[in-house]
């Protein structure tokens, strides 16, 4: 990023232009942009980046707060993601019988039986509530993944076919209703009753949705504005390569244009006000006279080799994020030790400077 860009990115989040950015205005900007950070993840965050120790984000600190919040919310979206596959009602919890529908569709012997799967649940219920919520969902996933779970799967192998077998179960519907389309003016009753809709549309007609941008409203902050949008829209940011030798992640956005957008009216419901049917990339099934088809035209052994490929690179890619982050942690010690020995020289000079103070109005006259 040029000096010009981040200067006028710095300027969105320094909201009275002083030129400095507080821990509210860091918090106000980053949930305009959709993303949510603990509070106190948030001062960890400042404390990290704020080398001079005055409790800001001045520019010189917000170019490496700035990637590092990015970086953060590519990865919030493909945790998220993964979150959903469990999520089978969208109601923001991984249940017992969810996972136990999930695990099982996959073949697994223990995701049968609700006992194995109250075990894999509490392993990551922080709370106690019996189900996974996103933040713990996250947390396990910044903790290594599924590796404590894998450990329980006996060494069970999951081969192609499990894996086709419950993508057609998840993307297989009713063929005897037809797929509705959303169009302008549509009205659903709530924010979630739209997104359940376009969601099923998604799933129908081949591709799948991600909840994208919202607006929220200046008189009492909650959300009026959604725009829902296919998993393909927009490009991932270009990074340098660490090594040439390394395989490039496989692009998952293709700049893709298909959304609808929802906007609360003053009656309290919310109505479609625009909607982009075209896709740019190839939907995951064809339709036959409007209707899903249930068949794939893959074979068995290019499904298997496909599941085979994503399953090495998703593999490549956990262990590249845990070499990153003992990378990024190195790096963040060498700052605060570096801000320690400032902190202690300076020290050392203030109590110079006070000795000397101190003989010289001690000293008697000669």
């Amino acid at each position: 990023m040029d000096q010009a860009e981040l200067s006028r990115i710095f300027q969105m989040f320094d909201r009275n232009g002083d030129g400095k950015i507080t821990k509210q205005e860091l918090n106000d900007s980053l949930e305009n942009l959709g993303i949510y950070i603990p509070d106190k993840d948030l001062v960890q965050m400042i404390e990290k980046i704020d080398l001079n120790g005055d409790g800001y984000v001045d520019i010189e600190e917000f170019g490496g707060l700035y990637q590092s919040i990015m970086e953060d919310r590519d990865e919030e979206e493909d945790i998220r993601e993964a979150f959903n596959v469990f999520d089978q009602n969208r109601d923001g919890f991984i249940t017992v019988e969810e996972l136990r529908s999930v695990l099982s569709s996959l073949g697994l012997k223990q995701g049968r039986t609700l006992e194995d799967c109250k075990r894999m649940i509490s392993k990551v219920d922080v709370d106690g509530d019996g189900m996974v919520d996103f933040k713990e969902f996250k947390q396990m996933m910044k903790g290594g993944g599924f590796a404590a779970l894998e450990s329980s799967f006996e060494g069970n192998f999951i081969c192609g076919e499990d894996v086709v077998e419950i993508m057609e179960k998840n993307t297989v519907t009713d063929e005897a209703s037809p797929v509705v389309e959303p169009v302008v003016g549509m009205e659903f009753e709530s924010e979630e009753a739209a997104k359940s809709f376009y969601d099923s549309y998604a799933t129908r007609t081949g591709f799948v949705m991600r909840v994208d941008a919202f607006r929220r409203s200046m008189r009492d902050g909650t959300v009026v504005w959604r725009r829902l949008v296919c998993n393909k829209e927009g490009f991932r940011r270009s990074r340098p390569r660490r090594s040439e030798s390394r395989k490039p992640r496989a692009i998952t956005r293709e700049g893709c244009k298909a959304l609808i957008v929802v906007k609360k009216d003053k009656s309290g419901k919310w109505v479609v006000t625009k909607f982009v049917k075209e896709h740019n990339h190839p939907l995951l099934s064809l339709l036959t006279n409007g209707r899903r088809s249930s068949q794939i035209s893959q074979t068995p052994d290019e499904k298997e080799a496909k599941i085979r490929e994503l399953s090495t690179e998703l593999s490549r890619e956990r262990k590249r994020c845990a070499a990153l982050q003992q990378q990024l942690d190195m790096v963040l010690n060498v700052m605060e030790e570096h801000a320690n020995h400032l902190s202690t020289n300076i020290n050392n000079v203030i109590q110079s400077v006070r000795e000397i103070e101190s003989n010289t109005f001690t000293k008697p006259p000669s």
